[in-house]
This record gives structure tokens, sequence and C-alpha cells, in this order.
């Protein structure tokens, strides 16, 4: 144990002096430099640009990041009305930026359009356009307002023709028609062919409308019974309108023809004459002789083979009876008696002219035959002067508005009158007769629900003694399509202003200047815009007065339209001279 101890304390003391012999040494050796520093190991670069897949498929997109290092989330489905399905819509990260290699690249891809949502329509009709437009905003379906449809069926002004049928399943989104009433105030033509003028006036009457009439011969319609009407049964017109009825004559009469001249002819002469006329005869008498006498006389009108009767007598024993046509009474049986025969005439009033004698003259008669004078008929008495139409007085300096002397007798003509509510707007033209017409630029509204206005003339005549009466009232048509020659198109509804009349402006202003400043028939100036009808252009009916650009011009009414197209040109369709009402006495 001691021993051990003993080795131990000499290992440490030796190791004690090595340590210090050491030092020493060290202490005697110059200090060494210091060991330079190691140089930084370069940075490894962990990031990368993510690559641009968006409008790669997606099988494609996750092989490309794949390979790059990269790993792909779960794609996000999306749909997309502009990217096909199963293609790359987005990526986070987006394309380009610096990731770490092995990072997780989340896709967005396409599931294709969205499927739409399905409603079902519902039925509109009958409802306002208002409550209907809601109702179909509620349910995304967008609406179009067409044009108002004829129609008893529904009240005016709801509606009364949906494009899709109520119940149908349609997607959000979808557009459809629909249009509202106005009321049907034209009337069904009655059938009256085969009455009397009689009935069928009186039913035309019962009915709204108005007749004239004409007349034919026919063989299978009984005189006096209407054989045709101008509008056929049960068609629907506007009230007042005027339809025209034939009249049956019966049947036609047989041509007819004149008797020829056969005095003093053989008796085959005469026979050859009347049959070639058309004629047949009898005759009677000296078969060797010519004929003296026969009835009807020359020039008489009669129905092809009516009978001509003639005597035959021979020449020598017989005298042809003097033309005394112009004579006075004593001159004629002065010249009667000279040849042999004798005048039975108006003694006492001997100055009377003849026109010819009974046998007529050239006739060949037995000697001292009494010969009888034809007068004339006597003069008819001079016809009372009936007033001759003056002419109307066209103002020409137009004013809109009338006088309270002219509204009064303008409400005074119209108090009885029923079915139409007119209202005065100008007086734009008199005429003095026996008495005065005036004539008024007028609205017109039918006394019915959601009646439209239209622009009429009504005539109204005041006598000498200041009575008034309506003499007519002539509707201003809107109604047909003027298409200009610069395009075509198709037609819309004419808009009637049926407004205060007024002088134009604005746009239908310059419209008509434009278009009277190119046109060269009639120098005229606007008094109302009556309405505006779009088609491929605009059509604008405008009433004006005017003069046609001739020597000594009067100034007319006229209605002009005028189509402007969609480029802004200008043109004149027509210049109707517009006919104010009849003469009335």
């Amino acid at each position: 144990m001691n021993k051990r101890r003993s080795i131990a304390s000499l290992i440490a003391t030796a190791f004690v002096a090595l340590v210090i012999a050491l030092a020493g040494c060290a202490q005697n050796q110059p200090a060494p430099e210091p060991a330079p520093e190691p140089e930084p190991a370069p940075a490894v670069e962990t990031k990368v640009e993510v690559p641009n897949v968006i409008w790669l498929e997606e099988g494609d997109a996750e092989k490309h990041l794949v390979n790059l290092g990269f790993s792909v989330g779960g794609a996000v489905r999306e749909p997309s009305d502009d990217v096909p399905k199963g293609v790359v819509i987005s990526q986070n990260p987006g394309a380009f930026e610096p990731t770490e290699r092995g990072a997780t690249i989340k896709l967005t891809v396409s599931s294709g359009p969205e499927e739409p949502q399905m409603v079902v329509m519902p039925d509109l009709i009958g409802k306002g356009q208002v409550e209907a437009e809601r109702q179909l905003i509620s349910l995304h379906i967008i609406a179009v307002r067409q044009n108002p449809i004829v129609t008893n069926d529904v009240a005016p002004g709801k509606i009364c023709m949906q494009s899709v049928a109520a119940g149908t399943e349609i997607p959000e989104g979808t557009t459809i028609a629909f249009a509202t009433a106005i009321a049907d105030l034209s009337v069904a033509v009655p059938d009256v062919t085969g009455k009397t003028l009689g009935e069928a006036t009186a039913a035309l009457t019962e009915a709204g409308l108005g007749h004239d009439e004409t007349s034919a011969y026919s063989n299978t319609v009984e005189k006096d019974k209407i054989i045709s009407q101008s509008v056929e049964a049960g068609a629907k017109v506007k009230q007042g309108t005027v339809i025209t009825l034939q009249l049956s004559l019966g049947p036609a009469p047989k041509e007819k023809v004149k008797v020829p001249d056969i005095m003093t002819y053989t008796l085959d002469d005469a026979i050859n004459a009347l049959t070639s006329a058309g004629l047949k005869y009898r005759w009677s008498g000296d078969e060797d002789g010519t004929v003296y006498a026969f009835d009807p006389p020359a020039g008489t009108e009669v129905e092809v083979d009516s009978v001509v009767s003639f005597v035959l007598q021979h020449p020598a024993t017989l005298i042809a009876v003097p033309d005394v046509a112009g004579m006075d009474g004593e001159s004629a049986a002065a010249a009667i008696t000279a040849a042999g025969l004798n005048l039975d005439y108006d003694r006492r009033n001997p100055e009377r002219i003849l026109s010819g004698t009974d046998p007529v003259a050239g006739t060949l008669v037995d000697p001292d035959t009494i010969v009888s004078a034809v007068y004339g008929p006597e003069p008819e008495p001079e016809p009372e002067p009936t007033p001759e139409p003056g002419a109307w007085t066209v103002s020409t300096d137009f004013v809109p508005s009338i006088t309270q002397e002219d509204a009064d007798r303008f409400n005074q003509a119209l108090a009885d009158q029923v079915g139409a509510d007119y209202t005065p707007c100008a007086l734009i033209a008199t005429q003095t007769v026996s008495g005065t017409n005036y004539a008024y630029l007028a609205t017109s509204t039918a006394v019915a629900p959601g009646a439209s206005g239209s622009w009429v003339v009504v005539t109204v005549y005041e006598d000498a003694d200041g009575n008034v009466s309506l003499a007519s009232v002539t509707d201003i048509a809107v109604d047909d399509v003027r298409i200009g020659a610069q395009s075509a198109g198709l037609a819309g509804a004419w808009v009637a202003n049926a407004g205060a009349a007024s002088a134009l402006s604005g746009d239908a202003a310059s419209v008509f200047d434009t278009a009277m400043s190119g046109y060269t028939g009639v120098s005229a100036q606007p008094i109302a815009l009556l309405g505006t009808q779009p088609v491929a252009g605009t059509n604008y009916r405008v009433l004006c007065v005017g003069a046609p650009v001739t020597a000594n011009p009067s100034p007319e009414l006229y209605v002009a339209t005028i189509y402007q197209d969609a480029s802004g040109n200008v043109e004149i369709s027509s210049m109707d001279s517009f006919n104010i009402a009849a003469y009335v006495q």
C-alpha cells in the first residue's frame, strides 16, 4: 500500500518539474504569431422560383411542380365561365415567386361553368306592368316590353301576352317578352247583302258605320236590293268608316237601236234596212209601192228585235209632208196647204213655233191628209240659283290657340257628339258660302279606357242666322309606313302626338327644315307635329301650310311625311294635299 503511494508521488513530482522546466524554456523563446482566421464557407441557396402553371391541365401542372422539387397540396375546385374544366385558374405561391424547395404549392382548378339556377316562370296575364316587372326582377328574369296588343280579353293596361308560358322552368337570367292590352274600339261590319237600301243603312247606322251607294244592273239580285258591300261582313273597322253599297237596278235592259228612216223605200230595201238594224218588221199595202208610213218613227230608240210596222203605196198617188219645223203656225199652214195637205195647228196662238209634224216631214200621205202640228215642251222656269262653294282661306300665320268665340262655336257644334272627346287646338281655315265653314285642328280621344289620341280636322258650319252645326270630322291618318330610299327596315308603331298644337321645336324642327331645303314641289311651313314612327330610322308626320311652286299659288294644307335614316340623312317621303271638308250649304 505504501509502496504504491511512493510511486505515485514520484510520478507527480517529476511531472511538476517537467512543467517548470518547460515554462522556463518558454520564457526564453519569442512569442509565436497568431494563426489566421479560417475563411467562411459559402452560403447554400435553398429557394427557387415557382414556375407558372396557370392555364395548364391539372395533371401537367402537378408533374411540372414535382419535377422541380415542390409538393402539391389538394387542389381547390371553383366554377368558371372562362377557364375550361380541369385547367388551373390560380396558384399559391404565385408564379416566379422565390420559394423554399420542397414547399407545397396550392392550386385552384376550374370545375367548368356554374350550372344556372332554375326558376319557374310566373303567370303575368292580367297583372299590371309594374307588378309583373317587380316579380320578374325578384326571380332574376329579364323582361322586355313589346308593343301593346289590341284585345278586349284583358283590361286595358294589363298584361295580355307573355313569351314563356306560366309554369315553365327557365334558367335565371333568361330574357322574356310581354305586352299589355289596349281596348279594341273597332266594330264588326254587318252583312247587308240582299237587303233593301233602307234595311242596310239602318244596320250600318246601328253598328256606328257610315255608308254611300253606287248602282249596277244584276240578273241575280232583285231590283233595289244590295248586291255587294265594299268591306266584307265580319271584318273589324273603325267606328264611322264609310261602307259603299252596290244597289241592284235589276236586269240590264236590252241593247237599244234607232229605227232607220225607210220612207219611200221599196219592200226589199225596207226589209234589208230594218233587219240590218236588228229589228223585225210587219208590212201592209201595195207590194209594188214604196213606204209612205211606218211606226215607230225614224230615230226612235227601241230594243233590239222590236217590230217596226210600215205601209206600202204607189208613189204616184202620195204627197210627201213638207218640213215646217221652226215655222210659226200660219207660215206652216201655208206651206202644208201649198203641198195639197191640211195643217191642224193652234189657231189661238198662231205665233207658236212648230217643232215638227205628225206624220213627220217626208212621210208620203194621201192628198188632203190632215197633218197635225207638233210643238216642243213649254220652257221650264229658270231654277233658283244655288250658292257656289267658296274657296277655303287657309291661315298662313299659325297661332296654336283659338279665341273664346271660336271655342264656343266649336263646343256648340259638338255638344251632341258621342263616342269621342274632341279638343280644339287652332282655327286653320275658313270658307265663305251661304254661311261660313270653320276648319279646326283638333285632337280626338275615343271615350274608352286606355284609348289613344289622334289628330282630326273638324269642320263647323254657321249659317247666316248664327245657327251652328257639325259638318264633318276628318281623321289625319298616321297609320301607314314610309321608309326612305336610303335604307329599309321593319315598320314600327306610330306614336301620335295628341298634345296641344305648337310650332315644331328641337329635333322635329331641324328635320323639317332640312327636308324642305331640298324639296322643290311645295314651299311650306309647319303647323303641328302629328306623330313619329320608329322604323330603320324615324318617320315624322307634320301638318303644314304651303303653296305649290307655280305662278299665282294659293295656300293649301299638306300632310308631310319626312324620313330620317340612322345616319341622319333626311328626305320627304310624301307631301299629300289635305282636303279640309266638303262644301256645306
